[in-house]
């Protein structure tokens, strides 16, 4: 069996893509189960970095939500669900990535409630409205995977305060 770092520097070769140093890196490290800060210029593949073993540790078969990426941005919500998504389709996963934000319709998001996608890209308050909901502890006690995003743009901010406290409850 081929470890998360094999497969993803095989998908993004399969890509046309050589994987960079900090990404084999990030690949060993959350395979390990580690956390961290990651750093790196716009454009330079830090969503395949995080986003490949968010999606290669997830279980389809599981129909709880296993992995969130947590975004600032409504625009750039949308860039990385495509960007997932893709890499989903393209390796077969046959996982559920869902995007969930202020435009998401109600329907689609009473849906995502009945049946949990296994990996949701959010932004912080539809992050704090999902903890707010009844019985959201059994819908995430299968979360496996966490990514904040543009960190820094939230650092100091209400939204960052949303963010901690946000990740303050997932840890309990």
């Amino acid at each position: 069996m081929r470890t998360i770092a094999e497969t993803s520097a095989q998908w993004l070769k399969t890509q046309g893509y050589t994987p960079h140093t900090f990404q084999c890196e990030c690949w060993i490290k959350v395979s390990a189960h580690l956390n961290g800060l990651l750093m790196a210029p716009t454009g330079s593949g830090k969503t395949y970095a995080l986003g490949l073993p968010m999606l290669l540790q997830a279980e389809a078969s599981k129909k709880v939500l296993q992995g969130i990426w947590v975004t600032p941005l409504r625009a750039l919500s949308y860039e990385i669900y495509q960007a997932l998504e893709y890499a989903n389709q393209s390796m077969g996963l046959g996982l559920q990535v869902a995007l969930r934000n202020g435009d998401t319709p109600i329907k689609e998001r009473q849906q995502q409630q009945k049946n949990s996608p296994q990996i949701l890209v959010t932004t912080p308050e539809s992050l704090h409205l999902l903890l707010a909901t009844k019985g959201y502890s059994q819908r995430l006690e299968s979360l496996k995977m966490i990514v904040i995003d543009e960190w820094h743009d939230l650092m100091g901010s209400k939204r960052g305060v949303m963010v901690e406290l946000a990740l303050s409850r997932l840890k309990s």
